[in-house]
């Protein structure tokens, strides 16, 4: 397969073209080229926009439908584990009936597991000698998620339009947002997610 992922394309199914995308080699030379252009044109063909829609795409067409999820009451270990190995800049946390309660980010976790500086001065061995702190990390990293967890999470709907729910994440500074429907999270929503919509929007721009 020479490293190439299989591309079947359904109607405003971004995600497989930009799933597809991503398991691309970089592009080199003219072939390199083609096969992005051919990528640009099938997006725009089958799951994007012209420059002539009269309206931008919706969180939908750009989410990412893959979502990490964890219960209240995984332990904290398990969600670092889960945020390293998987490269996430957070985790939402829901209950059994999917519905988002939380999420938890790294600074949730740097709270709730680093020191304080006032404890640092009561602990000059710590940073003397880290394997001081491990019967404190220990405690910590069992402590369940819903104890440290954002609980007022900002999320948006799917019909919601795309350029509005990039000028919440930059008006509250936040890189992610979940995309709810009935009370359950589908999807999420990044930055990156709307880059690809500009992208498919305004494709004339994108011409060198």
């Amino acid at each position: 397969m020479n490293g190439y992922a299989t591309l079947i394309v359904f109607p405003a199914e971004t995600s497989r073209l930009k799933n597809f995308v991503s398991h691309l080699p970089p592009p080199k030379g003219a072939g390199g080229l083609q096969i992005m252009g051919l990528v640009l044109a099938l997006t725009l063909a089958f799951g994007g926009r012209t420059r002539h829609s009269p309206v931008f795409m919706k969180v939908l067409e750009l989410m990412n439908p893959k979502v990490v999820t964890v219960g209240l009451k995984t332990p904290l270990r398990e969600v670092l584990k889960l945020m390293l190995r998987y490269h996430l800049n957070n985790v939402l946390v829901v209950d059994a009936g999917e519905r988002l309660e939380g999420i938890v980010t790294y600074s949730d976790l740097s709270r709730k597991l680093l020191p304080t500086q006032r404890e640092l001065m009561e602990h000059e061995e710590y940073l003397a000698n880290p394997q001081s702190m491990e019967d404190r990390f220990r405690d910590i990293v069992n402590v369940p998620v819903d104890e440290v967890m954002t609980r007022n999470v900002i999320s948006v709907p799917p019909d919601l339009e795309a350029l509005q729910a990039g000028a919440t994440m930059t008006a509250r500074r936040i890189k992610e947002l979940p995309v709810v429907q009935n009370g359950k999270v589908i999807g999420t929503f990044s930055h990156t997610d709307l880059g690809w919509g500009l992208m498919m929007q305004y494709a004339d721009c994108m011409k060198g």
